[in-house]
This record gives structure tokens, C-alpha cells and sequence, in this order.
């Protein structure tokens, strides 16, 4: 707690240093939200299709939003939230799909609470066949609906939206497949910009360093009198770039294989100064970059940040790495901590953007995506459960006792197939079993009046495939859900399911391991032997 203590005043130092440059400049500052990757109460909600249940985790989220900026006056200024989908909807699992609007949910809380409203930043997300709509036809009117909420929003809730972002790191290779997403994008950022009432409201687009690089490198060739390109080749590029009022740009030098410190394995005790921390000088470079690069078209920072864990799987050779497969200390709580106030108040503002958000709102709950790295779930401002915040203790964002993140492991033998009773409700291990994949553990919540649900809600979350492992965060005090249901078949093509019961639950914590055989599966009683 001492050594928190100094690093906190230390920042704060930092802050009143550029406090003069801060009020006569003001920057845009906002914080990356979505409520799908870190709330089993949005889980729960979301997999009994409960509309109202989606709605109060939203509020509460926001309430702890809110808790944060009133804590940290000093960070009052982050007035606004980029979400990355206008209405999300739910499973579908039980009674039907329902959906809300974000956008509608927020303007209602900050009626109640307007001393710390916020503004939001809405996405439009452009869903593709790899999205789960399948063909091109159905992806199309799966985004209108996000185009016409996004554009109703927009016009119904005056002051609430500031800039609507179309696409997020969803371009790549220039195509033909490339074109015709940008076709379809600009076709959808001209029919909200010629639809939006309030024509302050900006529209745009976000993507990766590399894909913002290589777009302003084809316009710029494109646009060159002298280039050899073909007329062709640059209609789509210069239409879109006509299209978008600015080119949102997420930067990570976490990912580029930035060290945050000068010293790998010996890290100087924050604040870094920029002339001594090579990520703070990556994202200097980086903008001026960017900045030259763009020419004249507007440039945000859609996401940044820096994780407070880097722990990577060994092998994995590039992300946090130097090349060197598995590296500790170049993503810890004291560089996220020092990063958050280099990015609310940079030394040198010039070089950087003056609209900019944090990468995201909460941590995620352990793999929330399938695929995800242990540090993909950690650039947040607050733990999963609210509980803690990037400023509070060492830093570690711990959970609250009412959560904890389990290991379980699965070793059931190869010839057994994925199963669960509400088989029907999960079409993502419907299609498992319909082609014979083995073989997967499947592990869904349950209420008390045994409804269950895959356990964050969506397709696919509940699955652990054979000899393979996962951390998942689960609720130990029965709060949120009664107890966890495991399902397989035998040998025999029998099903096979247990039950971590309430109790068994209570006494979980972040140091239990889950480990299934078939031998220990089930005891007489149905339960997991736990």
C-alpha cells in the first residue's frame, strides 16, 4: 500500500504540471464500454432473454461509473462512453430474442442523474458472414437495424450522442471482398449523415494502426496525379474517404512489442518520463506518423491503453515478447497505472490526440472470447465486478468475494460427444453434435427454478473442449445463479451430467481447480464430487 501511495502522489505531480496547457486545450476523453464482456448479471439476463435484467445491468454499470468519477474528481472529465454496438440483443435461449438500446437506457439514467451524465459515442457494428448472420444478405439487414437505431437515437435524444462510429477493426487486405465491405460501409456512413438532425454529430470509422496506414497510403497514391493506379482500383478508397468525417485509429505499443520501461526486467519506479518510456514514445511517433500520413482528414485515437497482467502462453512469439515466446513485467499494474494519467494528461499534447478513448470501461471476465489472451482481459478501468478500480490498492483490480476466476479441466476421454439437455437453446453445440466433434465438456448456469443458460450468455461460452482448460469467472455466492450444470456423453452414448451445487460453489476461490474425468464424474447423489 506504501509503494501505491508514492506512485499515485507522483502522478498527481505529473498532472499539476500540464494543469495550465489542460485548461486552455481541452481534450475529449472517453472510456470504451460494453457490458456482453464482463457481467454475469448482463450474462444471466441476456441468456433468460430479460429485457428489464439487460436494462439494470446497464444502470448499474453505470452507477459505478459514475462512483469512480465522483472517488477521482480529477477524472471527472471522462464525460462520455464508446460502445461498440447501438442495441444489443439477447440469446434468445428461453422465451425469444429481445433487445435494447443502449443509447435509450443511458439518456434515461442520465435524467436521473444529471450532475455526472455522459455522452456516448455509438457504434454501428457491420456484421459479416464470420458474425453468425452466414450470408451477405442477412449481414446487410442485421447492420441496418444498427444504422436505423444509431440514426433514430441520434435525432430522439438531443445532447446525448457526439460522433457515431461505422466499422471497428473490421477492415483489412485491400480486396475484392476489402472493396465491397467498403462499399457498403460508405453507403451506410452517407445514409446517417443524411439523416442526422443535428449535423455537429461526426461520422467515421475505426480501425488498426496498420489498416489506417495502409488506407491513407492507397488514398494518398490515389490521389496522386502521377501514381500508375488504376482509375478502378482507388473508387472505393477515395468514396469512403469522402464519406467518413474523421479515421478513428486504435494504438497499442503493447501489441507492437513496446516495452513499457527502459529496462525489461528492471522497471523504473513510475511516472516514466516520456524521453525514458519507448511506449510513450511509440505513441508519439506513431500520431506524428498518422498525422503527416492523413494530411487533412480528421484523425481520433479510438482505443489505447496498457494491460495490468501480461502473463502469455510460452511460444507465442510475438505479442509482449521480443520475439522470445513468454516475458513477465512488460504489462503490470504500475504501467497501467502510470499510462491512465499519461493518457488523461500527456506531457507533450501536441503530439498526441486530442480526442481519444480508453480501451475499455471494465476488465473481461476470463475468456470471454474464444482465443483470448489472459492480457486481453485486463486494460481496464475497473475489475469485471466493479469491485476495484485502476487507482485503488496495488493496483491488481481485485474481485470481490462474491467472484472468483476458476480453473477447470477438462479430461474426458476423446470418444466423448457434447451434449446438454437445453441442446436446442445453443445452436453453437447443436452444430457440434449434429457433425460428431469431439469432444467438449459443456458447463451452463442454472436458477434456482432449474432454467439454464450457456454460462456468459451466448453461444459457445459454455464449451471446453478435451484435454484443454479455461479460467472462467464464475459467482460464488449464489447471487446471480444457483448452482453450475456439467453435461457429456459416455462411452455408451448416455448422457452424463453433475452438478456443482450452491455449496459447492461457496467454496470456490482464485486458486480452485476443476478437474472432470469420467471415472470421478458423478457421485451417487448427481453431484460433481465437489
Amino acid at each position: 500500500m506504501k509503494k501505491s501511495l508514492q506512485i499515485f502522489c507522483l502522478s498527481v505531480g505529473l498532472i499539476q504540471a500540464t494543469s495550465a496547457w489542460a485548461a486552455e486545450n481541452p481534450r475529449v476523453l472517453g472510456i470504451n464500454y460494453d457490458p456482453t464482456d464482463h457481467s454475469l448479471a448482463f450474462a444471466k439476463a441476456r441468456g433468460l432473454d430479460d429485457r428489464q435484467g439487460m436494462i439494470d445491468s446497464i444502470n448499474h454499470d453505470l452507477d459505478q461509473f459514475a462512483a469512480f468519477r465522483k472517488k477521482y474528481p480529477l477524472f471527472s472529465d471522462i464525460d462520455r462512453l464508446k460502445i461498440y454496438n447501438t442495441r444489443l440483443g439477447s440469446s434468445g435461449f428461453l422465451h425469444g430474442q429481445v433487445f435494447v438500446s443502449v443509447p435509450e437506457v443511458v439518456n434515461n439514467w442520465n435524467l436521473h442523474h444529471p450532475e455526472v451524465s455522459v455522452k456516448l459515442t455509438l457504434g454501428v457494428y457491420e456484421f459479416r458472414p464470420s458474425d453468425g448472420c452466414g450470408e451477405e444478405d442477412i449481414c446487410k439487414r442485421w447492420t441496418q437495424t444498427e444504422v436505423d437505431e444509431a440514426i433514430r437515437a441520434s435525432n430522439t435524444y438531443e445532447g446525448l450522442v457526439d460522433r457515431i462510429v461505422v466499422g471497428n477493426e473490421n477492415l483489412g487486405l485491400y480486396d475484392e471482398d476489402n472493396d465491397k465491405l467498403l462499399a457498403r460501409m460508405t453507403d451506410d456512413i452517407n445514409r446517417i449523415k443524411a439523416n442526422l438532425i443535428n449535423h455537429a454529430i461526426t461520422v467515421g470509422t475505426a480501425q488498426t494502426l496498420g489498416t489506417a496506414e495502409s488506407f491513407f497510403r492507397a488514398l494518398n497514391q490515389c490521389n496522386d496525379p502521377l501514381a500508375t493506379l488504376k482509375a478502378d482500383d482507388c473508387v472505393e478508397t477515395q468514396n469512403f474517404s469522402k464519406a467518413i468525417d474523421f479515421m478513428g485509429v486504435n494504438i497499442y505499443p503493447f501489441w507492437g512489442n513496446v516495452h513499457y520501461s527502459p529496462e525489461t526486467f528492471t522497471p523504473y519506479i513510475p511516472p516514466y518520463a516520456d524521453d525514458l518510456s519507448p511506449a510513450k514514445i511509440n505513441v508519439t511517433n506513431t500520431w506524428s506518423t498518422l498525422t503527416k500520413l492523413a494530411k487533412e482528414k480528421t484523425l481520433i485515437v479510438t482505443e489505447e491503453g496498457w494491460p495490468s497482467t501480461d502473463h502469455f502462453e510460452a511460444g507465442y512469439p510475438q505479442i509482449g515478447s521480443m520475439g522470445q515466446g513468454l516475458i513477465v513485467g512488460n504489462g503490470n499494474p504500475d504501467f497501467a497505472h502510470d499510462y491512465l494519467f499519461y493518457w488523461h494528461r500527456p506531457m507533450h499534447p501536441g503530439l498526441l490526440a486530442g480526442v481519444s478513448y480508453y480501451f475499455s470501461l471494465f476488465d473481461r471476465y476470463p475468456n470471454a472470447f474464444p482465443g483470448s489472451f489472459e492480457a486481453e482481459i485486463s486494460w481496464g478501468l475497473l475489475s469485471p465486478d466493479g469491485n476495484m478500480s485502476l487507482l485503488d490498492g496495488d493496483f491488481n483490480k481485485p474481485l470481490s468475494p462474491d467472484y472468483a476466476n476458476v480453473l477447470f479441466r477438462n479430461q474426458l476421454k476423446p470418444e466423448d460427444l457434447v451434449t446438454l439437455d437445453e441442446i436446442h437453446r445453443d445452436p453453437y453445440i447443436k452444430n457440434k453434435v449434429a457433425s460428431n466433434i469431439p469432444p467438449s465438456l459443456a458447463v451452463v448456469s442454472c436458477t434456482e427454478n432449474n432454467e439454464c443458460y450457456p454460462l456468459y450468455g451466448y453461444s459457445g461460452s459454455s464449451m471446453l473442449p478435451h484435454k484443454q482448460e479455461k479460467k472462467w469467472m464464475v459467482d460464488v455466492s449464489g447471487k446471480i445463479y444457483s448452482y453450475l450444470k456439467v453435461t457429456f456423453i459416455d462411452d455408451d452414448h448416455h448422457e452424463v451430467s453433475c452438478r456443482i451445487s450452491h455449496d459447492a460453489l461457496r467454496r470456490l476461490n482464485n486458486q480452485s481447480e476443476l478437474t472432470f474425468t469420467g471415472a470421478v464424474f458423478q457421485t451417487s447423489d448427481g453431484s460433481c464430487g465437489l
